[in-house]
């Protein structure tokens, strides 16, 4: 006759909770008020586990559940007789001889525990094999649970053991291509996923082994990962995005030459959200070689020299589309784009007329309105808008460019001088146009974020240099020293806010060379300090100052007056 299980669990929880008599002191534990010590303490462990197994035993295969008191995802008794092991050989084993004996009793009612009654533990069964299959609720259960404060220890002891079988991280795949699922059991899975990936992908040390996830499920998650990418939300796609980078550097292209075949599979669609998942791969790609010596970059070339031209159609087909979904994806494109060039160009990638529509395209996209609803946002919610972040990576591309390739003279010994010249012809003066419109819009009161103001004076900083381009600065230097140079140079109402509120912290910020990166106020400096160099420049910028200086009683204007001096230091050294 079948067992009620509701009957049995009292006594079986009865069972349990009175083996768990130990405290805190090794080689101790009191039973019904009474202490026990040595070994005697070996003989009610050997006990209370005999009895376990056996009432466990009695019970049949479908009524073998874990006890209310026990939180589901545990095996109660692998803990239980795993914990006595441990007291027994830590304590009794050296303090009485006799214990060997019962060590090893202990041991084997262990061992028998877990490979018999236990082994019908809800949350993962034993197959006649010896391999383990998981129960997907259960382990689901277990990923909730790493939410919970009570019960969050217990869940990371179980998946710590089950994520090392075969078949575990397929199941984190399942989960998160599962849109039906809590999110908080995705959101729990990626991160399992993503550090067993990042962990357990290859061995890292060869003389320490370690465990690293089988072929098999290695295959599976290369497999749907893009796929997992493209269907989850944000906060899941960031983790599979540093997962992707990872599964690259170890198997890109040998063990993993598909993801470009998927990559171009997406872009093939007009699914938006494939297209992104597209991109967010494409650029973990490039980040993967950013660094790389250019001979070491062949893989990454052969991958661009067919996904540029589709990223370039993309970009041609999103351009006149100032949503944010779209601005989102040029954001990628252009981000992708700035990885590839920063460091070195192979002219593998694009010829001298693909370069030209891309810098063109650049130059669109600084040139583009910003959406009149981002006029309602404050400034700091403004600068963080995708809409001016694309404004500021299209400027940080064109710096670069202009600054390492744009230049005859510089990139000979590189093999650019073509490219060079193709771009100081046809893009150089048109695009110093573009940045002084945009830094005139600042000029005249309306936002410009404070790093495009900063690629855009770093730009024309590198075009005084340039007899061509310096042409089409000349005439807007006196405009440009009034009214906005001298005003980003003057303390502000941001300064004296953090003057008061943290003098060191000012001083910190003033005078720290590392807050001069992307800092207007640095680009102006520097924009001046070049200009100076220029015949009749200096004469003119002093000029200002001693306007400034002999009719303004405002300290604010007297000290950006000032600190234009200090800036020219060198300069007026040399005169």
């Amino acid at each position: 006759m079948t067992t009620n299980p509701a009957a049995k669990e009292p006594l079986l929880r009865e069972e349990i909770a009175d083996s768990c008599f130990m405290n805190s002191e090794l080689g101790r534990g009191s039973k019904n008020g009474r202490e026990v010590t040595g070994f005697g303490f070996c003989i009610l462990c050997s006990y209370k586990l005999i009895i376990l197994w056996w009432r466990r035993w009695r019970l049949s295969a479908t009524d073998r559940l874990a006890p209310p008191c026990w939180p589901e995802f545990v095996p109660p008794g692998y803990l239980i007789t795993r914990r006595f092991c441990s007291y027994l050989a830590a304590d009794f084993f050296v303090s009485h001889e006799r214990s060997k004996v019962l060590m090893r009793v202990g041991s084997v009612a262990y061992v028998f525990a877990f490979k018999g009654p236990l082994r019908h533990w809800p949350a993962m069964d034993v197959a006649q094999n010896g391999s383990f299959s998981m129960d997907r609720d259960k382990i689901a259960q277990a990923l909730k649970a790493t939410t919970s404060s009570t019960d969050q220890a217990a869940a990371a002891v179980f998946l710590n053991e089950a994520s090392q079988m075969v078949g575990f991280s397929p199941m984190m795949v399942h989960f998160l291509m599962d849109e039906h699922l809590n999110p908080s059991v995705r959101q729990a899975a990626v991160l399992y996923l993503k550090n067993l990936i990042s962990q357990n992908w290859t061995q890292n040390d060869e003389d320490t082994p370690s465990f690293v996830l089988p072929e098999q499920d290695k295959q599976i998650i290369r497999q749907h990962i893009v796929d997992c990418i493209v269907a989850s939300p944000e906060a899941i796609r960031v983790q599979l995005c540093t997962g992707v980078q990872h599964i690259m550097r170890a198997d890109f292209p040998e063990q993993w030459p598909s993801v470009i075949d998927k990559v171009v599979s997406l872009l093939e669609t007009t699914d938006g959200p494939s297209w992104l998942g597209a991109l967010l791969v494409i650029h973990r790609l490039a980040k993967l070689y950013e660094y790389k010596r250019q001979k070491e970059k062949g893989p990454l070339i052969a991958a661009m020299q067919r996904l540029l031209p589709m990223m370039f159609q993309r970009l041609i087909a999103l351009i006149d589309d100032v949503s944010q979904e779209s601005c989102l994806l040029q954001k990628l494109i252009l981000k992708t784009f700035f990885c590839l060039i920063q460091f070195s160009m192979n002219t593998d990638m694009f010829n001298i007329d693909s370069f030209n529509h891309w810098v063109e395209i650049f130059r669109r996209i600084i040139e583009r309105p910003v959406p009149a609803e981002v006029d309602q946002l404050d400034d700091a919610e403004k600068t963080e808008t995708v809409w001016w972040k694309c404004k500021k990576w299209a400027l940080k591309i064109m710096n670069r460019i202009f600054d390492k390739y744009g230049s005859p003279g510089q990139t000979e010994p590189h093999g650019y001088t073509a490219f060079a010249t193709a771009y100081l012809d046809n893009h150089a003066i048109p695009t110093v146009h573009t940045v002084l419109a945009v830094l005139h819009e600042k000029a005249v009161g309306n936002f410009v974020s404070e790093q495009v103001i900063y690629h855009g004076l770093s730009y024309l900083a590198n075009a005084v240099s340039h007899s061509k381009t310096w042409k089409a600065i000349k005439p807007y230097i006196t405009e440009m020293t009034s009214s906005l140079i001298f005003p980003l140079m003057r303390h502000d109402d941001d300064d004296e806010e953090l003057w008061d509120e943290n003098p060191e912290e000012f001083i910190r910020f003033k005078y720290d060379i590392f807050e001069d990166l992307h800092n207007p106020e640095a680009a102006a400096a520097n924009f001046l300090q070049s200009a100076s160099k220029r015949k009749d420049i200096l004469p003119a910028i002093l000029q200002f100052i001693v306007n400034v200086l002999s009719q303004s009683q405002d300290a604010r204007d007297i000290d950006g007056a000032l600190h234009i001096v200090g800036e020219l230091a060198e300069a007026l050294n040399r005169a």
